[in-house]
């Protein structure tokens, strides 16, 4: 197992690669304090790279949805 599978991934930004011509590249980046984790990603073809994007945005939706919803359910305890 590699050192990236072990780290936790709540806290992720997806971004378009600047300046990619070929429209392939995307990244994401750990957005916790100190982190310095970024992977750039280059898929084959524009369709893989959408399907890509759409998948990891739902994913990271549904992972900042679940936590706003554990942070509410926390303040109301």
């Amino acid at each position: 197992m590699n050192e990236y599978s072990l780290r936790q991934v709540n806290n992720m930004k997806l971004t378009e690669e600047a300046g990619d011509v070929e429209h392939l590249r995307f990244t994401l980046a750990d957005k916790s304090p100190g982190a310095d984790l970024v992977l750039v990603c280059h898929a084959l073809n524009e369709e893989l790279r959408e399907t890509w994007m759409t998948h990891i945005k739902s994913l990271l939706d549904m992972q900042g949805h679940f936590l706003r919803g554990r942070s509410a359910c926390l303040v109301v305890l």
